[in-house]
């Protein structure tokens, strides 16, 4: 460790983050290979490529729960990876679904809390 920190709190600040560094960095390799797997069983064969899928989420998940990686960045991930499941399987997306909905023939009718607030 090459460091000009004189300060006891900064030297044991450096050592924490290059500990730091180290189990993010195993853990941000374990994502990218179970991503990039994921992604070449969907080309490959995307009936069987679900189970991959899954494995990737769950890493994601895990990573995003210890703060590893931020949940925005895993949320981002695991939708393009179902983004392209989906695609591949030939599955309609929901936003098109909603959209195709009815509407309500009546409407909904106001609760005493939304009352009191007119």
């Amino acid at each position: 460790m090459a460091t000009k920190k004189k300060n006891p709190s900064a030297l044991k600040a450096a050592r924490s983050s290059r500990r730091k560094q180290l189990r993010h960095r195993a853990v941000h390799g374990s994502i990218h290979t179970v991503v990039t797997k994921a992604r070449a069983s969907i080309e490959a064969d995307p009936a069987q490529a679900e189970q991959a899928v899954k494995a990737a989420i769950a890493k994601l998940d895990v990573a995003a729960r210890k703060g590893t990686i931020h949940a925005n960045t895993a949320a981002r991930k695991k939708s393009r990876l179902m983004k392209r499941l989906h695609k591949a399987q030939g599955v309609t997306p929901k936003a098109e679904a909603a959209t195709a909905k009815k509407r309500r023939a009546t409407p909904r009718k106001r609760t005493t809390a939304a009352k009191a607030k007119v």
